[in-house]
């Protein structure tokens, strides 16, 4: 499995999964198996580079962003949601999801979500796949403050690839510094983009689209960065209906949504659509429930056919206290 078809997984997007890597700079905690932290210089770099503000590379999204549910959060501290990639209807590696407890008081609080994934010893013969991130939400609107992600990448007769991303969300600007290290060599990139509407990482997705309401037919758009790129989310919520998952048989909401990386170089013109290779459809299923969980996501991949992510288990964690929602923003 390549290292974009499990970063795509890692978060709610699959279609994030189709960028190509980049990099940040190799220290101590790139190692296999260290903890995963967001640089701490990453505010410092973003300061001195707000001096000359970012341009949208297009109009951005045409819709309002999903209104957020009133009353407490389907999540808290100590959830733990637990999934298998099927591939050719086999689990090919598995990903485990949790919420940490919440950190600061008040408007600044936030609270980390965290991801781990690997493959499995079924398609050990085409390289195994170690990956890690965290990613910091804000308890008022659900929106990413900074994160970081690390993949390892084994692969037979190949060096070992390490790919490092780390970001920070700020007021119509995101700001990263992404590594790539092949073997000992190292390549990095520093990248700054500015969104039209809700900018997530691929991580807080899951949570973000979990807070929000789904009022079947309404239609919605919001934007994920992930290596160096913005990718722009854009579907519809549909009808309820029974899925089953190695989890269980629950009532689940369809969600169809469509991929697409802004165009890089200039805006795409009226009915103009973008290469192929950066766009990508995508079908979700989340229990119409109070816990609003991600049972099912499927996309399908010109290589192997469909890919899923399917539920297998889920602990329930601590309610985050009720309070006032801070209304999203309406494109820009």
């Amino acid at each position: 499995m390549k290292p974009r078809t499990t970063s795509v997984l890692l978060g709610w997007s699959l279609v994030v999964a189709f960028s190509a890597g980049a990099p940040a700079r190799a220290d101590d905690d790139n190692r296999r198996g260290a903890p995963l932290a967001v640089r701490s210089d990453l505010s410092q770099v973003v300061k001195e580079k707000r001096r000359r503000t970012p341009r949208p590379l297009d109009r951005g999204c045409a819709v309002e962003a999903l209104r957020p549910l009133d009353g407490r959060l389907p999540y808290g501290p100590g959830e733990r949601l637990e999934y298998d990639i099927a591939m050719f209807g086999l689990p090919t590696g598995d990903i485990a999801l949790s919420v940490g407890d919440r950190i600061g008081t008040g408007d600044r609080s936030v609270v980390p979500v965290y991801a781990e994934g690997s493959t499995s010893p079924l398609v050990a013969f085409m390289g195994g796949i170690d990956a890690q991130m965290v990613s910091y939400l804000d308890v008022n609107t659900q929106l990413p403050r900074k994160m970081a992600s690390r993949v390892h990448v084994n692969r037979p007769l190949h060096d070992e690839v390490m790919i490092r991303e780390d970001a920070l969300f700020v007021p119509d600007d995101v700001q990263s510094h992404l590594t790539y290290r092949v073997g000992d060599k190292d390549k990095e990139w520093d990248a700054r983009r500015a969104g039209s509407t809700d900018v997530l990482d691929v991580l807080s997705v899951l949570y973000y689209a979990r807070s929000r309401d789904f009022a079947e037919g309404t239609r919605f758009c919001f934007e994920v960065f992930h290596r160096r790129w913005l990718w722009r989310v854009s579907g519809v919520i549909g009808p309820a209906g029974d899925v089953e998952v190695p989890f269980g048989e629950r009532r689940a909401r369809r969600i169809d949504a469509v991929v697409r990386r802004v165009y890089k170089k200039r805006p795409l013109k009226p009915g103009e659509k973008p290469p192929a290779a950066y766009s990508r459809a995508m079908r979700v299923w989340v229990s119409d429930d109070d816990e609003r969980l991600p049972l099912l996501l499927s996309t399908d991949n010109e290589t192997v056919g469909e890919v899923q992510l399917r539920l297998t288990a889920h602990t329930r964690g601590r309610p985050l206290p009720a309070k006032a929602r801070t209304a999203l923003s309406a494109p820009r």
